[in-house]
């Protein structure tokens, strides 16, 4: 199978060759097992192999050889031959790839469980069951799916290669979103729990937000209570928060790319949709994003950081509170002009029933100048908080854990 990614694992290793010698990767050990390979001889031979978050890593007496697996493909097989079937995988690309071979059905088990959310997988037939299509995008479609060894729900995101082929951008945003999300592991943040490849599609594993995004549930509810927007608020701060730890930015913040969990509550949500995401080293001068959302400095071309996401998630905000969006217009070009100029009006008749501490939290998000926002951490000790501090105790404990798994975690 000719995969997307092959071009991208070459750019982003450096070479053609499969394995990589001699270096240090400092990483933490996933996992550790014996690997069988054919020989000069013909002949299987055992090795020691350990997984990283990153790496194969094969080491004997004198050297160290590792292989890179972010955008490599793994496909089990099974060999019929003529005592017993043998059992294995295959990694890499075509020209590039490698056979390993295990004991029983049962190692590879194990191996291919390991192995999943680190390469590009095959057969997501084999894996889950497609119930029925959930949405649409212009690139990819989603569908509701169920894992076919527990019955765990799923949404899949399907992405047809020939638009990724057709379209440099669309693959770039999808190479980028699949590397940024690997990464991320919040409780609100959608997880992508694993990406596949067969001859006509690329598939991304994701959680299912059974409650729809916070757009559709706007027009239900018309407006929210102040109250609940301090918990979804308070939550979006902790993504923001744990996104620019990372050095990562969203650049797509809008109320579509905010899934909620259930229709239980109107704040538990999972943060989706990073294709427009970046790593942040040095400035930023790309323009992009959704009209009406977009910080004025995106639009200025002004070199810019995460503090972009900061803007966005105040639009939401403001949204939220008062039914209406801060920057109106019937066509694209007069929304573009209104939130370049970014002139809010906080109307007395609106903001009368809301508290000071609320209203100045999102005026802080909607300042025009990026240097006068306040970053995301600091926000987190806003007096809007502070003062309902018994209010926020369980969303505050989900912020705790998070922060923990971010600094357990080493990239």
């Amino acid at each position: 199978m000719n995969s997307v990614f092959e071009n991208i694992d070459s750019l982003a290793q450096g070479t053609c060759k499969f394995w990589i010698t001699n270096v240090q990767n400092g990483e933490n050990e996933i996992y550790n097992g014996h690997l069988y390979r054919v020989g000069k001889s013909k002949i299987l031979e055992e090795g020691s192999y350990s997984l990283t978050s990153k790496f194969l890593i094969k080491s004997n007496q004198n050297t160290q050889k590792m292989v890179p697996l972010e955008w490599k493909v793994m496909e089990p097989f099974v060999e019929e031959s003529r005592n017993a079937p043998r059992y294995g995988f295959r990694l890499g690309h075509i020209g590039h790839m490698k056979d390993f071979y295990v004991p029983d059905t049962k190692s590879l088990e194990i191996w291919i469980e390991k192995m999943s959310d680190l390469c590009i997988m095959t057969d997501i037939e084999n894996d889950y069951y497609f119930i029925k299509p959930i949405g649409k995008g212009q690139s990819a479609q989603i569908f509701l799916a169920e894992r076919a060894n527990n019955n765990k729900q799923y949404a899949i995101k399907a992405i047809t290669k020939i638009k990724l082929v057709e379209n440099p951008d669309i693959l770039r945003n999808l190479t980028n979103e699949i590397k940024i999300m690997r990464q991320c592991n919040h409780p609100n943040i959608l997880k992508l729990h694993r990406v596949y490849e067969s001859g006509t599609h690329i598939y991304l594993v994701l959680d299912y937000a059974e409650g729809g995004d916070l757009f559709t549930r706007i027009i239900k509810r018309k407006r929210f209570t102040e109250e609940t927007i301090l918990q979804l608020s308070y939550r979006l701060m902790s993504v923001l928060s744990y996104l620019d730890s990372l050095n990562i930015v969203h650049r797509d913040i809008k109320l579509e790319n905010i899934l909620m969990v259930s229709e239980g509550n109107d704040y538990d949500f999972k943060l989706a949709d990073f294709g427009l995401s970046e790593e942040v080293i040095g400035s930023l001068y790309k323009k992009c994003g959704s009209p009406g959302y977009i910080a004025p400095e995106i639009i200025t071309g002004i070199p810019y950081g995460t503090k972009v996401d900061l803007f966005s998630a105040g639009v939401v905000l403001f949204i939220l509170l008062t039914g209406k969006m801060p920057f109106g217009g019937k066509t694209t070009r007069d929304i573009l002009l209104r939130n370049k100029d970014c002139k809010i009006a906080f109307q007395e008749s609106i903001w009368k029933n809301l508290t000071k501490n609320c209203l100045s939290f999102v005026s802080n998000l909607l300042q025009r100048d990026q240097n006068f926002r306040a970053n995301a951490r600091d926000l987190l000790n806003h007096p809007w908080f502070s003062e309902n501090e018994f209010k926020l105790q369980e969303t505050k404990d989900i912020n705790s854990c998070a922060e923990e798994i971010r600094k357990k975690i080493k990239f």
